[in-house]
């Protein structure tokens, strides 16, 4: 059965026969015991892209829904984006915010306290991580490790119009540096 959404005309979804014979309310019981049970797996896993892994196992998924032109969109997987969204949205503690600021809401908390403050330590906790890491690896990793016929070092150049990966040699021959060009299949897979 398809029931519009009241806080807008066109926000249309799909709810199941079983969850409209019980009242709107225990329907959004039933939310919000999916809201806390995110959150607290959250906790118990530590980390956004696991438990995007771990949801559907449990049967968490993104809900069925009807777009304006009838074109239906089934449950997926929750994505790790909306995932970080969900965790960091102060709405589930029963607070609106407005630009950098969070204000009390008229609405009751979904998630208590406690849980809140433990699930955001734990972000904050993973994102310090993530920060300390290297962006990048220090040089390329294929640096004077390829080598052509002759025994010159050759080193990968790539372009952004076209997507392919070039080997050039830097053997020198008459001063001018010799590009020979290696197809990617060519490459031997030996050290």
């Amino acid at each position: 059965m398809v029931v519009a959404d009241r806080s807008s005309p066109w926000n249309v979804r799909k709810i199941s026969s079983a969850a409209l014979m019980e009242s709107p309310r225990a329907y959004a019981a039933a939310e919000a015991d999916r809201v806390r049970f995110i959150f607290r797996r959250y906790l118990e896993l530590g980390s956004i892209a696991t438990l995007a892994a771990d949801l559907p196992r449990h049967g968490v998924v993104s809900k069925a829904w009807t777009s304006r032109t009838g074109r239906e969109h089934s449950s997926n997987q929750i994505s790790p984006g909306a995932l970080a969204v969900i965790l960091g949205n102060p709405i589930y503690r029963g607070l609106i915010a407005h630009r950098d600021k969070t204000y009390s809401g008229r609405h009751d908390a979904i998630v208590d306290k406690d849980l809140w403050q433990a699930v955001q330590a734990r972000r904050i906790a993973n994102k310090a991580a993530f920060k300390s890491m290297p962006k990048r690896m220090d040089g390329p990793l294929l640096l004077g490790r390829i080598q052509d016929d002759a025994g010159n070092t050759m080193r990968i150049s790539h372009t952004q119009r076209r997507p392919s990966i070039s080997i050039l040699c830097l053997g020198r021959t008459a001063r001018r540096p010799r590009k020979t060009r290696q197809p990617r299949k060519n490459i031997s897979r030996g050290s």
